[in-house]
């Protein structure tokens, strides 16, 4: 029995006539035969008698119309319930990011904040290792999957990973003709799964190539300046060092021979209904990633 079938019995019910209830429904008066034939099929029941003057409702009819009426007070309260809620979007939003260089996402932080005045966002910009449902945050953008169950990981923006160093770096040791070369370049390494220490480098071929870490941090940001600064090797995304590689700061290494791929994730819950102050958030970063992360 579907909803539409129903409202269409309860009209026919209330107006004891098929053109009148069809007149009211602003449907034709053939769909409201079909949808009331449908219900009767799908039941196994005969709901009305028809006569040349009205229609009357069977015992079967009567009992479904009486329950029927109650359902669909339900649905209208539910239905009025959720419109409220969606006029009246507020909450604490507790957000979990990544230090982002760009104006773009400030911006974009500013335009919720004017759109959506009742939300009290909390935004906290770094990268510490947490167990964001246990922590309470409602959403986090991040650069690399999580372990953690209950949560949705969300792909903003894919793009390989490429080796890189600065001219200076090159000057100084020469350039690697091969992945075992790089064992006497100092290395600026990052955090698997924000957690230990890298070890090891993504083979385009499959496996990895040991490496050691002179710097070994998780913020990109500080291993982007010190490859620019020739402090080592760097194994970085892409889509964040274009301007470096156009202004010939920084220098792609063996790209078919090492390198992977990088993700930027939305997490948030894993719920069968997501609260409105989330689902404007994502609404609103989706939006954003979209725009910002060509």
């Amino acid at each position: 029995m579907e909803l539409n079938e129903l409202a269409v019995f309860l009209k026919v019910a209330q107006t004891g006539s098929m053109s009148r209830a069809a007149l009211e429904l602003q449907l034709p008066r053939a769909t409201v035969g079909r949808r009331l034939e449908r219900l009767e099929q799908s039941l196994g029941l005969r709901l009305v008698r028809r006569s040349t003057r009205k229609l009357v409702l069977t015992e079967a009819g009567e009992l479904l119309f009486q329950r029927g009426l109650k359902i669909q007070a339900e649905v209208d309260a539910t239905r009025l319930q959720l419109q409220s809620q969606e006029d009246r979007i507020e909450g604490d939003l507790k957000v979990l990011a990544p230090p982002i260089q760009s104006a773009a996402f400030m911006q974009m932080i500013c335009d919720f904040q004017a759109a959506y005045p009742r939300i009290r966002l909390q935004l906290y910009l770094g990268t510490p290792v947490i167990d964001l449902l246990a922590s309470g945050y409602d959403l986090a953008i991040r650069a690399a999957p999580v372990t953690e169950g209950g949560l949705v990981q969300r792909v903003l923006r894919r793009s390989r990973s490429v080796l890189v160093a600065s001219p200076l770096l090159l000057e100084r040791l020469g350039v690697p003709q091969n992945a075992a070369d790089l064992a006497r370049y100092p290395c600026i390494l990052g955090f698997d799964r924000g957690e230990l220490p890298r070890t090891g480098w993504p083979l385009r071929r499959g496996g990895s190539l040991r490496v050691e870490g002179r710097l070994v941090t998780n913020d990109l940001e500080l291993q982007l300046q010190a490859a620019r600064a020739g402090l080592g090797v760097a194994l970085l995304p892409l889509l964040r060092i274009g301007a470096d590689l156009e202004s010939g700061r920084l220098v792609c290494l063996l790209e078919e021979e090492v390198g992977g791929e990088a993700q930027i994730l939305l997490l948030y819950p894993e719920r069968a209904q997501l609260p409105a102050k989330v689902r404007v958030f994502v609404e609103a970063v989706t939006a954003w990633a979209a725009r910002e992360l060509q």
